[in-house]
């Protein structure tokens, strides 16, 4: 795997080339300080992945990052002390964001997620049900991500681009479109039932008629509206 680095910090760069001297199958083919340079370099060296910072000189890392979107390759993973961009950097397909001191475990992982990124079809040939290795769904917080796993989710809101995924005692937030989760979502059980809702049957434990509005409770004791153009998949449910 050709890895290219790009920091702005020479010591940086040496911290991660003596880590990367220790993964199997991994050459570090060049390095760049700014993003411009990182661009130029990516031409000229045709890298696997490109492991770059994020605030540094002339173009910054997520700058240079956006122009690679949709190519598949360089893979990216970011390399930073910001806490703040993860959501930026899943937004224009990161392999990973790392958090300075960078540590060999997350390294190590990281480059196995690209491993396998670059082993299998572009995302776009793949069925959805291939895209969820274990069903889980790659979630963006303050430390990173985090893998929510679909099966266990009891149900779901949306709130403008952003939906909130409702674990027993958790929520995460993922910015992804209802449509898209949708699709992702109901090969592992969720079932849509309102346009900024969908939920787990089996955690559904009435159906409320109130007037002319229907609604769902689940065994949380949370309820959520049943939307008119999704009221026939509930037929079968308690009542």
């Amino acid at each position: 795997m050709k890895v290219l680095l790009a920091d702005d910090e020479p010591l940086a760069r040496a911290l991660l080339r003596h880590l990367l001297a220790e993964a199997p199958g991994v050459e570090v083919v060049g390095e760049a300080g700014d993003g411009r340079e990182a661009g130029e370099r990516i031409a000229a060296l045709d890298p696997d992945v490109l492991i770059i910072d994020i605030e540094m000189p002339e173009m910054d890392g997520m700058e240079a990052a956006g122009l690679l979107r949709g190519r598949g390759r360089p893979a990216v993973i970011f390399a930073t002390a910001h806490t703040d961009r993860a959501l930026d950097a899943f937004e224009i397909d990161a392999a990973d964001y790392l958090l300075k001191p960078i540590r060999r475990e997350r390294l190590a992982e990281a480059l196995e997620r690209v491993r396998r990124r670059l082993d299998r079809p572009s995302q776009s040939d793949l069925p959805l049900s291939e895209l969820l290795p274990d069903d889980g769904i790659w979630v963006a917080v303050r430390q990173g991500q985090v893998r929510v796993p679909l099966s266990e989710v009891s149900h779901v809101t949306a709130a403008k681009d952003h939906v909130y995924l409702h674990l027993d005692g958790r929520t995460w937030m993922h910015r992804i479109t209802m449509a898209r989760l949708e699709a992702l979502a109901t090969p592992h059980g969720l079932v849509r039932i309102h346009r900024s809702a969908m939920v787990r049957p089996s955690r559904v434990t009435a159906v409320i008629h109130s007037g002319k509005s229907l609604k769902v409770q689940l065994d949380t004791g949370t309820t959520l509206p049943i939307g008119p153009a999704y009221r026939r998949l509930v037929r079968s449910w308690p009542a």
